[in-house]
């Protein structure tokens, strides 16, 4: 199923996405820090969330979401990793690549940030981040774009696996 697929879903969508920010320079990836007024506070985590009225497509539902909490005007290629289902909704995860790392705008959507490479994460991780790194077809993805984009070595055998 790609993330265009809705099979029975013909109400509104009820999903939520999110991005996986790779700077192509340094392939490395841009993390949040979740503040203290969400679920799973202090925790690092990916920038996304929920679909708002009208967006119909997950797509721009991440790019949406990723520029309002980084501050900063995002535009480049989003490549899907995966889909996540769940009793309620689904979850999108993109792959959004950027040319470079940028610093992020302070909003009350993080409480802080950090670049880190893909086998050097921060802790401790959101879950949802954590099953992320589960799912090897995604973290094949990504670590196969680090090394395409930005010529630096991942090895997927050194990157977290839960």
């Amino acid at each position: 199923m790609t993330f265009h697929d809705r099979g029975s879903m013909s109400q509104a969508p009820s999903y939520a996405a999110g991005c996986m920010i790779l700077s192509v320079r340094t392939g490395r990836f841009l993390f949040s820090l979740r503040p203290d007024d969400v679920d799973e506070p202090s925790t690092w985590s990916l920038w996304g969330g929920k679909a708002e009225p009208g967006e119909v497509d997950p797509q721009d539902t991440a790019l949406r979401e990723a520029i309002e909490e980084t501050g900063v005007s995002l535009k480049g290629d989003l490549q899907h990793l995966r889909r996540k289902e769940m009793s309620r909704f689904f979850y999108d995860t993109f792959l959004l690549t950027v040319p470079d790392e940028f610093e992020p705008v302070k909003t009350n959507e993080s409480a802080g940030h950090k670049w880190v490479p893909l086998d050097d994460l921060p802790s401790p991780l959101h879950w949802g981040v954590t099953d992320l790194l589960g799912d090897y077809t995604a973290v094949k993805i990504m670590t196969k774009a680090v090394e395409r984009l930005s010529g630096r070595p991942c090895d997927f055998d050194d990157v977290y696996i839960p």
